[in-house]
């Protein structure tokens, strides 16, 4: 269960972050390609300067396609997201629903069998996507689902 938790937290700030950075590369090509601008006018060796922001330019746009987030791939992180909440909320309802006596041991066994049949789709999606670990997101997701847990199971929970 924290497994699903972790990972939905995770592939949210890792969205953001990814998000960030293309942000991060758009506004720095309109920077450079400003400057460039303003550097013909006012540089003595404009051609020098032009020559350089170009060159900038290209290695920012070249640099950019491995490191920027597309549309479509922000997609197929949501829809991931969406699997690990699914998931993870079927688990949650399972262990309420064992929890609290409703189902017996051998049921709730057999239902969390069925349930880690589902996975599949999840880990293949994973898998293609690429994600890799970075840490920011990786301590707030982390930090994210310690504070659920604790707030959502703690021994001490009125109601």
């Amino acid at each position: 269960m924290a497994h699903a938790k972790y990972w939905e937290q995770y592939i949210s700030q890792y969205i953001g972050k990814k998000i960030d950075i293309r942000e991060f590369f758009s506004l720095t090509i309109i920077i450079v390609s400003i400057s460039g601008g303003i550097a013909g006018f006012w540089a003595w060796q404009a051609p020098v300067a032009g020559c350089c922001i170009i060159a900038i330019l290209q290695l920012i746009v070249n640099v950019r396609d491995s490191i920027i987030i597309d549309n479509e791939a922000v997609s197929k992180y949501s829809d991931l997201r969406d699997y690990y909440i699914e998931y993870f909320n079927k688990l949650e309802k399972l262990w309420l629903e064992y929890d609290t006596e409703l189902i017996s041991e051998q049921t709730a066994r057999d239902q969390y069998l069925v349930l880690r049949e589902s996975t599949y789709k999840i880990e293949r999606l994973k898998d293609a996507l690429h994600i890799s670990k970075l840490k920011r997101p990786g301590k707030l997701a982390e930090l994210q689902l310690k504070k659920y847990i604790n707030y959502r199971y703690s021994d001490n929970q009125n109601g």
